[in-house]
Protein backbone atom coordinates (compact mmCIF):
# COMPACT_ATOMS: atom_id res chain seq x y z
CA UNK A 1 0.00 0.00 0.00
CA UNK A 2 1.28 3.49 -0.90
CA UNK A 3 2.17 6.41 1.49
CA UNK A 4 -0.68 8.52 0.57
CA UNK A 5 -3.23 5.82 0.77
CA UNK A 6 -1.83 4.71 4.42
CA UNK A 7 -2.39 8.40 5.57
CA UNK A 8 -6.00 8.21 4.27
CA UNK A 9 -6.72 5.19 5.96
CA UNK A 10 -4.71 7.11 9.17
CA UNK A 11 -6.45 10.09 9.10
CA UNK A 12 -10.18 7.94 9.00
CA UNK A 13 -8.80 6.15 11.99
CA UNK A 14 -8.95 2.58 10.09
CA UNK A 15 -5.30 1.93 9.71
CA UNK A 16 -3.14 -1.21 11.13
CA UNK A 17 -0.67 -0.92 13.77
CA UNK A 18 1.74 -1.29 11.12
CA UNK A 19 0.30 1.74 9.17
CA UNK A 20 0.34 3.46 12.08
CA UNK A 21 3.74 3.46 12.30
CA UNK A 22 4.34 4.56 8.86
CA UNK A 23 2.57 6.87 9.20
CA UNK A 24 4.06 8.73 12.23
CA UNK A 25 7.57 7.78 10.73
CA UNK A 26 5.86 10.34 7.64
CA UNK A 27 5.01 12.38 10.35
CA UNK A 28 8.33 12.62 12.15
CA UNK A 29 10.09 13.07 8.51
CA UNK A 30 8.16 15.83 7.36
CA UNK A 31 6.44 17.64 10.64
CA UNK A 32 5.22 20.41 8.36
CA UNK A 33 3.58 18.93 5.99
CA UNK A 34 1.81 16.19 8.10
CA UNK A 35 0.65 19.41 9.99
CA UNK A 36 -1.17 20.99 7.57
CA UNK A 37 -2.40 17.53 5.56
CA UNK A 38 -4.02 16.93 8.75
CA UNK A 39 -5.40 20.04 9.37
CA UNK A 40 -6.68 20.38 6.14
CA UNK A 41 -7.76 16.74 6.44
CA UNK A 42 -10.30 17.96 9.45
CA UNK A 43 -11.87 20.60 7.16
CA UNK A 44 -11.56 19.28 4.08
CA UNK A 45 -15.70 19.59 3.23
CA UNK A 46 -14.78 23.31 3.42
CA UNK A 47 -11.88 23.67 0.72
CA UNK A 48 -12.75 26.10 -2.08
CA UNK A 49 -9.91 25.67 -5.08
CA UNK A 50 -10.57 26.39 -8.98
CA UNK A 51 -8.93 24.47 -11.65
CA UNK A 52 -6.69 21.69 -10.76
CA UNK A 53 -5.34 18.68 -12.02
CA UNK A 54 -5.34 16.57 -8.75
CA UNK A 55 -3.97 13.65 -9.84
CA UNK A 56 -0.76 15.51 -11.69
CA UNK A 57 -0.72 18.01 -8.41
CA UNK A 58 -0.12 14.63 -6.03
CA UNK A 59 2.15 12.88 -8.49
CA UNK A 60 4.36 15.71 -8.76
CA UNK A 61 4.87 17.07 -5.02
CA UNK A 62 4.78 13.33 -3.88
CA UNK A 63 7.64 13.17 -6.10
CA UNK A 64 9.12 15.86 -4.40
CA UNK A 65 8.92 14.30 -0.85
CA UNK A 66 9.34 10.55 -1.67
CA UNK A 67 12.29 8.81 -1.05
CA UNK A 68 11.63 6.61 -3.66
CA UNK A 69 10.14 8.79 -6.27
CA UNK A 70 7.39 6.93 -8.78
CA UNK A 71 4.26 7.64 -10.57
CA UNK A 72 1.32 7.03 -8.79
CA UNK A 73 -1.48 5.10 -9.90
CA UNK A 74 -5.24 5.30 -9.30
CA UNK A 75 -7.00 2.99 -6.39
CA UNK A 76 -9.48 2.51 -4.16
CA UNK A 77 -8.74 5.87 -2.54
CA UNK A 78 -8.57 7.89 -5.62
CA UNK A 79 -11.76 10.21 -4.95
CA UNK A 80 -10.04 10.81 -1.51
CA UNK A 81 -6.50 11.08 -2.82
CA UNK A 82 -7.74 13.78 -5.25
CA UNK A 83 -8.27 16.45 -2.53
CA UNK A 84 -5.22 15.33 -0.68
CA UNK A 85 -3.33 16.33 -4.39
CA UNK A 86 -4.75 19.72 -3.98
CA UNK A 87 -3.63 20.12 -0.25
CA UNK A 88 -0.03 19.25 -0.82
CA UNK A 89 0.20 20.74 -4.23
CA UNK A 90 -1.07 23.80 -2.16
CA UNK A 91 1.36 23.12 0.90
CA UNK A 92 4.32 24.21 -1.65
CA UNK A 93 3.16 26.45 -4.32
CA UNK A 94 -0.04 28.27 -3.32
CA UNK A 95 -2.36 28.82 -0.93
CA UNK A 96 -5.10 26.77 1.07
CA UNK A 97 -8.43 28.42 1.29
CA UNK A 98 -10.91 27.13 3.83
CA UNK A 99 -14.31 27.93 2.77
CA UNK A 100 -15.87 28.79 6.19
CA UNK A 101 -19.47 30.16 5.39
CA UNK A 102 -21.06 32.32 2.58
CA UNK A 103 -18.97 35.31 3.90
CA UNK A 104 -16.00 34.23 5.54
CA UNK A 105 -12.59 33.09 4.53
CA UNK A 106 -9.61 31.27 5.85
CA UNK A 107 -6.19 31.02 4.47
CA UNK A 108 -3.84 28.68 5.68
CA UNK A 109 -0.01 30.14 5.16
CA UNK A 110 2.61 27.81 3.43
CA UNK A 111 5.94 28.00 1.95
CA UNK A 112 6.83 30.84 4.24
CA UNK A 113 5.79 33.73 2.36
CA UNK A 114 1.76 33.57 1.59
CA UNK A 115 0.28 36.55 0.40
CA UNK A 116 -3.69 37.65 0.97
CA UNK A 117 -5.29 40.56 -0.80
CA UNK A 118 -8.33 42.06 1.41
CA UNK A 119 -11.62 43.49 0.39
CA UNK A 120 -10.12 47.47 1.28
CA UNK A 121 -6.57 46.46 -0.48
CA UNK A 122 -4.85 45.87 3.01
CA UNK A 123 -1.88 43.37 2.07
CA UNK A 124 -0.97 40.06 4.49
CA UNK A 125 1.97 38.10 4.69
CA UNK A 126 1.36 34.77 6.44
CA UNK A 127 4.38 32.41 7.62
CA UNK A 128 3.83 29.06 7.61
CA UNK A 129 0.98 27.41 9.07
CA UNK A 130 -0.48 31.09 10.16
CA UNK A 131 -4.29 31.43 9.80
CA UNK A 132 -6.15 34.56 8.79
CA UNK A 133 -9.78 34.53 8.81
CA UNK A 134 -11.48 37.03 7.08
CA UNK A 135 -14.93 38.62 6.04
CA UNK A 136 -15.29 38.89 1.75
CA UNK A 137 -16.00 41.83 2.70
CA UNK A 138 -15.81 44.78 5.06
CA UNK A 139 -18.81 46.57 6.27
CA UNK A 140 -18.63 49.12 9.19
CA UNK A 141 -16.02 47.01 10.75
CA UNK A 142 -12.60 45.97 9.52
CA UNK A 143 -11.65 42.58 12.09
CA UNK A 144 -9.68 39.76 10.76
CA UNK A 145 -8.68 36.79 13.39
CA UNK A 146 -4.55 35.44 13.29
CA UNK A 147 -3.21 32.70 14.59
CA UNK A 148 0.92 32.39 14.16
CA UNK A 149 3.10 35.00 12.14
CA UNK A 150 1.90 37.58 10.09
CA UNK A 151 2.98 41.18 8.38
CA UNK A 152 0.42 43.38 7.81
CA UNK A 153 0.32 46.48 5.24
CA UNK A 154 -2.91 48.17 6.05
CA UNK A 155 -5.14 50.53 3.66
CA UNK A 156 -5.96 53.85 5.55
CA UNK A 157 -9.46 53.89 6.78
CA UNK A 158 -10.17 56.88 8.80
CA UNK A 159 -13.54 55.91 9.88
CA UNK A 160 -13.12 52.10 9.73
CA UNK A 161 -9.79 51.20 12.51
CA UNK A 162 -8.52 47.63 11.35
CA UNK A 163 -8.81 45.07 14.20
CA UNK A 164 -6.67 41.94 14.71
CA UNK A 165 -8.14 39.69 16.87
CA UNK A 166 -5.89 36.74 18.72
CA UNK A 167 -5.86 34.86 21.72
CA UNK A 168 -3.41 36.75 23.16
CA UNK A 169 -4.40 40.52 22.32
CA UNK A 170 -5.95 42.69 19.90
CA UNK A 171 -4.38 44.90 17.72
CA UNK A 172 -5.74 48.20 16.23
CA UNK A 173 -4.26 50.42 13.44
CA UNK A 174 -6.10 53.04 11.00
CA UNK A 175 -3.39 52.95 8.17
CA UNK A 176 0.27 51.57 9.00
CA UNK A 177 2.72 48.12 7.96
CA UNK A 178 3.60 46.22 11.05
CA UNK A 179 4.20 42.58 12.06
CA UNK A 180 2.33 39.98 14.28
CA UNK A 181 4.31 36.80 16.03
CA UNK A 182 1.90 34.98 17.97
CA UNK A 183 3.20 32.32 20.03
CA UNK A 184 1.78 30.02 23.11
CA UNK A 185 3.72 31.77 25.61
CA UNK A 186 2.69 35.57 24.58
CA UNK A 187 3.14 38.25 21.14
CA UNK A 188 5.52 40.40 19.61
CA UNK A 189 4.15 43.13 17.75
CA UNK A 190 6.84 45.08 15.77
CA UNK A 191 5.75 48.41 13.98
CA UNK A 192 7.35 49.83 10.46
CA UNK A 193 4.88 52.71 9.75
CA UNK A 194 2.14 54.49 11.52
CA UNK A 195 0.58 54.11 14.75
CA UNK A 196 -0.18 50.42 16.14
CA UNK A 197 -2.79 49.89 19.88
CA UNK A 198 -2.22 46.67 21.23
CA UNK A 199 -4.38 45.70 24.04
CA UNK A 200 -4.45 42.78 26.32
CA UNK A 201 -7.79 40.23 26.09
CA UNK A 202 -8.68 40.84 29.43
CA UNK A 203 -8.97 45.16 28.72
CA UNK A 204 -6.98 45.79 31.57
CA UNK A 205 -3.61 47.00 29.69
CA UNK A 206 -3.06 48.70 26.36
CA UNK A 207 -0.74 50.62 24.60
CA UNK A 208 0.74 52.42 21.66
CA UNK A 209 3.68 51.63 19.51
CA UNK A 210 5.11 54.05 16.70
CA UNK A 211 7.23 53.35 13.87
CA UNK A 212 10.65 51.52 15.37
CA UNK A 213 9.21 50.28 18.24
CA UNK A 214 8.21 46.94 19.74
CA UNK A 215 5.22 45.50 21.73
CA UNK A 216 6.07 42.30 23.71
CA UNK A 217 3.35 40.77 25.64
CA UNK A 218 4.03 38.15 28.22
CA UNK A 219 0.94 36.92 30.49
CA UNK A 220 -0.55 40.41 31.59
CA UNK A 221 2.11 42.87 30.58
CA UNK A 222 2.98 44.83 27.26
CA UNK A 223 6.36 46.13 27.34
CA UNK A 224 7.56 48.59 24.65
CA UNK A 225 11.45 47.53 23.11
CA UNK A 226 13.21 48.44 20.00
CA UNK A 227 12.41 47.14 16.86
CA UNK A 228 14.23 43.65 16.44
CA UNK A 229 16.80 43.85 13.28
CA UNK A 230 15.21 40.24 12.12
CA UNK A 231 11.84 40.78 12.83
CA UNK A 232 10.69 39.88 9.26
CA UNK A 233 13.46 38.55 8.10
CA UNK A 234 11.19 35.16 7.73
CA UNK A 235 9.84 36.70 4.46
CA UNK A 236 12.24 39.12 3.11
CA UNK A 237 15.29 36.28 3.68
CA UNK A 238 17.20 39.92 4.94
CA UNK A 239 19.26 39.43 8.11
CA UNK A 240 21.98 41.50 10.10
CA UNK A 241 23.73 40.37 13.07
CA UNK A 242 26.33 41.90 15.05
CA UNK A 243 28.07 40.08 17.78
CA UNK A 244 25.28 37.81 18.29
CA UNK A 245 25.83 34.59 19.74
CA UNK A 246 25.55 31.43 17.35
CA UNK A 247 23.03 29.59 18.59
CA UNK A 248 20.60 32.99 18.30
CA UNK A 249 21.90 33.43 14.94
CA UNK A 250 21.31 29.69 13.81
CA UNK A 251 17.77 30.10 15.48
CA UNK A 252 16.85 33.29 13.40
CA UNK A 253 18.23 31.98 10.06
CA UNK A 254 16.29 28.95 10.38
CA UNK A 255 13.22 31.22 10.09
CA UNK A 256 13.95 31.66 6.62
CA UNK A 257 15.75 28.86 5.87
CA UNK A 258 13.42 26.13 6.56
CA UNK A 259 15.14 23.17 5.32
CA UNK A 260 19.34 22.68 4.77
CA UNK A 261 20.80 24.55 7.52
CA UNK A 262 22.17 22.29 9.70
CA UNK A 263 25.50 23.38 10.79
CA UNK A 264 26.04 23.32 14.29
CA UNK A 265 29.13 24.25 14.84
CA UNK A 266 32.07 23.72 17.73
CA UNK A 267 32.23 26.69 19.29
CA UNK A 268 29.15 27.63 21.37
CA UNK A 269 31.20 31.37 22.21
CA UNK A 270 31.23 31.97 18.56
CA UNK A 271 29.65 35.41 17.47
CA UNK A 272 28.66 36.31 14.20
CA UNK A 273 28.27 39.41 12.82
CA UNK A 274 27.61 39.84 9.31
CA UNK A 275 24.66 40.44 7.19
CA UNK A 276 22.86 38.40 4.41
CA UNK A 277 20.60 39.01 1.97
CA UNK A 278 18.94 35.93 0.22
CA UNK A 279 21.64 33.54 0.10
CA UNK A 280 21.68 30.32 -0.62
CA UNK A 281 21.81 27.99 1.94
CA UNK A 282 25.12 26.18 1.26
CA UNK A 283 26.39 29.85 0.82
CA UNK A 284 25.23 30.07 4.58
CA UNK A 285 26.66 27.31 5.63
CA UNK A 286 30.07 28.00 4.11
CA UNK A 287 29.95 31.30 5.86
CA UNK A 288 29.11 29.96 9.17
CA UNK A 289 32.07 27.28 8.74
CA UNK A 290 34.61 30.52 7.51
CA UNK A 291 33.63 32.43 10.83
CA UNK A 292 33.12 30.39 13.90
CA UNK A 293 35.62 27.30 12.73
Amino acid sequence: MEMEEILVRYFQGECSEEERQQAEEFKRSFPNEFTLLEKLWTNRERISVIDYDSQQAWDSVWTAISDTPQRKTRSMYYNLICWAAVIVLLITATVVILQNSADTMTVVGSGGNTQVSLADGTLVWLNDNATLTYPKEFTEFRKVILTGEAYFEVKRDVSRPFIIESNQVDVKVLGTSFNVRLSENGALVSVTSGLVEVQLKDGKSSGQFAKGEEAFVEKSTIVKQALSPNFQSWRTGEFVFENTPLPQAIKELKTYYKTGLNYAGDSVDCQLTARISKMKVEEVTELLQSVCE
